[in-house]
């Protein structure tokens, strides 16, 4: 099934692709327009992205508490945005990004 959606996904994208990415610049956006990044899309995610489940006060949250039941793997570490959030803000830099959409777990800002 994920193979099917896999090429369904890459035949769409080449049927509806009328230029290539290479094509565009900033110039063919409006004045003003910002270029960025979004780091979550919905809180289950945010467990993927911050990591450092136990530092600075954060408490458990329903996320992860569910990441630890059944076979015991878990998305304590992922991607550690929260310790690598410097080498997160280089690449923008590098790559011309105006700004960063971001989320900050519930558990840290309100831990009880």
């Amino acid at each position: 099934m994920e193979l099917f959606l896999f090429l369904v996904t890459i035949c769409l994208s080449l049927a509806f692709s009328g230029k290539c990415s290479d094509d565009y610049s900033r110039n063919d956006f409006p004045e003003g327009f910002v270029f960025g990044s979004a780091r979550i899309f919905g809180f289950s995610v945010l467990s993927k992205w911050e990591g450092a489940i136990a530092e600075d006060g954060r408490m458990p949250s329903i996320v992860d508490t569910f990441a630890h039941s059944g076979n015991g793997s878990n998305g304590d570490i992922a991607c550690d945005g929260y310790h690598k959030y410097k080498e997160d803000v280089r690449l923008m830099y590098d790559m011309g990004l105006d700004a960063l959409r971001l989320s900050i777990s519930w558990s840290r800002l309100i831990p009880s």
